[in-house]
Order: C-alpha cells, then structure tokens, then sequence
C-alpha cells in the first residue's frame, strides 16, 4: 500500500473519476503526483487548494503528463478553508507584497517551495564542505551589552533594567573562539541591521555565514591572499552545487586604489575613501560572476581590520553580479593597536573590554569573512529582491506576518 500526502492542486471532474494533482515533498524537492478517486469514493464535492492523505497502489498512467498514477482506495481530506491563490499557477501572478502579505498561503506554491528546498539543500552542501574541511561550528550570542561593529545602526531594547543590543554580526565572538586555539571555525546565523534601507538588497533581520580562521605565521599580504582562497574555494564549491555554476573562470580582482584610478578615467566624480556604487561594480566586473576588490581605505572598514598604513586596510568585499555578499579581511591582534583603532572610530573601549583582553598583548594571528546567505542564494537563483529568500521577512516596513 503506497501513502501519499500534499495540497491538492488541481482537480478534473471526469463521469467515473475524480483526477487530482497534488504537490508533495519527498527527499527535499517537490514532487506532482496523480490521484485517480473513483466515483464510489467520493465523498467531498470540492478538493482543490486542500490538504488531503490518499493510499492506494500505483499504475501506469493514461495520461500524457504523468508515467504513473496513484488508484486511491482510501483518502482523508485533512484541511478546510479556501486559499487566496490558484496553487497549480506554475508562476505566481501577484505582486511580491501580496505574496508575503499572505505567507501562509503563498508558501504552499510550487515555486516557493522549491526555491525553500534549494535552499536547505544548499546549506545541508554548505556545513558538509565545512565539516570536509576540518571547521568547527560554533554558536555565538545574538543579545549583547554592547554594539559588535559600533556606529548607528543597531537594535536597542532594555535587558531587565540594563540597554542591551542584537547583534550586528557574532565578529568579536568569533575572534574570542580563535584566540583560545580553536583552528577554523563557521557559524550561520540571523544578524540585525538597523539601517533605514528599504532596498531589494536589504533586510533588518537576515541569515548569514561567518567564517574565521588562525592565519599562518606569515606576511599580513599572504595572510589576506590565505583568506582569499578559503573564499574562492568556498564559492567555486558553491557555483558547482546541483550545475548551477556559469563558467569555471568566474572572479576578476581588483584593489580599491587602482578601482578609484580605473573608474576616475572613465570620467567619474568619485575620489580615495569614497564607497563604490552598484553602478561602479558592474563597470569594474567585466563580466565575470564575482567581483573581489581589496584593501579598502581605513575609514570604510571596521575598527579590528589591520592596517596596511595610515589610509590601507588588508581587507575585501566580493560582489556576486552587482551584489555586495561577502565582506572579510585580516584581524588587528594586538592589544594597543586595538585601542588606537577604537579611538579612531570613535568607540568606546570600556564595553569591549572582554574582548580586547583576550588578546592579552598580543593575539594568534587570524582572519575570516562573513557572508550575506540570502543574497547569495537570491542571485544563484534569478531572483532580483532577497525578500523572495525569506520565509517570514523583515524589512524597514514589516513586523507581520
């Protein structure tokens, strides 16, 4: 006896026969499977849009679109209710706010679920290539009693009497784990961003990867190149999972100096310590999948970045198409560099102290990245709004549903 289970999403009323599709979930995709309800069985006069139990056995199908059908002997209709859309639409045919106004409804689509089960197949992919590789998975908190990159853009809320912060990021956590000898470490994880954005590339709440690693015991240069292949190496596996990938050739590199220089001969109004446009990254692409610019100026990059000189950082952003997705660099390890950088931020060390004394004098050389997850997948699929990634999303104008 097969058992099948799904929303029913289409139904085709025949003299004998009640013919429904309906679309399941089996081995993490989606699947259409036919239902053959004889007449003698029938006991709802409307099936579409709901949930229903069949079994019965399988049999060659006569129809064109499916190799075999399922011959119910035996159904329970499990829901009631209407849905708001036609669940067999290959596409949906609304706006994406009516689409995520409606989450509940709009996540029994075909093509919600699919683009859902990529995505944890995807990261299922994404913790295997990191277990291969020998990372440890950490888990850091996200309520915090200071501001983990400072400035602006961080939730406030009061914490039983005390102020307290989401975090921005787990970076100053994830430093700490290295410093007390874990080799290479990952985390995903939800970041908050108080940033008044209300972009297709912007989010409030939103899901991402953190990486660090101890450096060898070599030049700050080499340190950043060393970073640089964990995340070539990382997004090469990921342009290989499931064929997704574009060409094998797929990052150019370029440092930021020579991007101003570049683009200040095309006649653009941008000077040194300027923040590159989108505008500017598909310029500087050259058609390749990714972007990597490094060493960034001083006072675009976070204050535990180590300085190459007064105005260079050893640092980088890679841009999948024209989105930012991932940004990393190596790590300021000294205690008094560490200060002087906080200083000139403009942040107060006192909440950090934690932090900066388990660097002692001087801490293991390191470094790492963090990466947008939901902007990465959002460009691997074709999407252009990373709210399409989100099963309950977060942006500036929505706390529901």
């Amino acid at each position: 006896m097969i058992k099948v289970q799904g929303f029913v999403t289409k139904e085709l009323k025949l003299k004998t026969l009640t013919l429904l599709e309906i679309l399941s979930i089996e081995n993490k995709k989606t699947k259409v499977n036919l239902l053959v309800i004889n007449e003698n069985l029938r006991e709802k006069s409307n099936f579409e849009n709901q949930f229903i139990l069949a079994s019965g056995h399988f049999e060659k199908s006569k129809s064109n679109n499916f190799t075999e059908e399922l011959i119910v002997s035996n159904y329970k209709i499990i829901t009631e209710g209407d849905s708001p859309f036609e669940l067999n639409e290959r596409k949906f045919k609304g706006d994406l706010i009516t689409k995520l106004n409606n989450r509940s409804h709009s996540l029994k689509l075909k093509e919600e679920k699919d683009k859902f089960l990529y995505f944890s197949r995807f990261m299922n992919n994404l913790r295997n290539y990191f277990f291969k590789n020998n990372y440890i998975e950490v888990m850091t908190p996200k309520i915090m009693g200071f501001g983990s990159e400072g400035g602006s853009s961080v939730f406030k809320f009061n914490y039983f009497g005390k102020q307290a912060y989401l975090a921005q990021s787990p970076q100053l956590y994830k430093q700490q784990i290295i410093l007390a000898g874990f080799p290479k470490i990952f985390e995903t994880n939800f970041i908050y961003r108080a940033e008044p954005s209300d972009t297709p590339r912007h989010l409030m709440e939103t899901y991402c990867l953190d990486v660090e690693l101890i450096c060898k015991r070599i030049s700050n240069e080499s340190k950043l190149k060393q970073i640089l292949k964990e995340v070539k190496n990382f997004l090469i596996n990921c342009s290989k999972f499931e064929s997704k990938a574009i060409t094998k050739d797929i990052f150019t590199e370029i440092t930021y100096t020579s991007a101003i220089e570049k683009l200040q001969n095309l006649n653009y109004k941008i000077v040194f310590g300027d923040d590159i446009s989108n505008t500017h990254i598909q310029l500087l692409r050259q058609n390749k999948q990714f972007l990597i610019i490094t060493h960034y100026p001083c006072n675009l990059r976070p204050f535990y970045i180590k300085r190459k000189d007064k105005n260079i950082t050893y640092s980088f952003d890679v841009f999948d198409r024209n989105w930012e997705i991932i940004s990393g660099g190596v790590r300021e390890e000294t205690y008094i560099k560490l200060k002087k950088n906080l200083d000139a931020h403009d942040i107060n060390s006192e909440s950090l102290e934690p932090y900066l004394n388990s660097f002692g004098k001087k801490g293991i050389p390191h470094g790492g990245f963090g990466l947008g997850l939901q902007r990465l997948v959002t460009t691997i699929l074709g999407y252009s709004n990373i709210r399409e990634l989100s099963f309950f999303c977060r942006d500036i104008n929505r706390l529901t549903p």
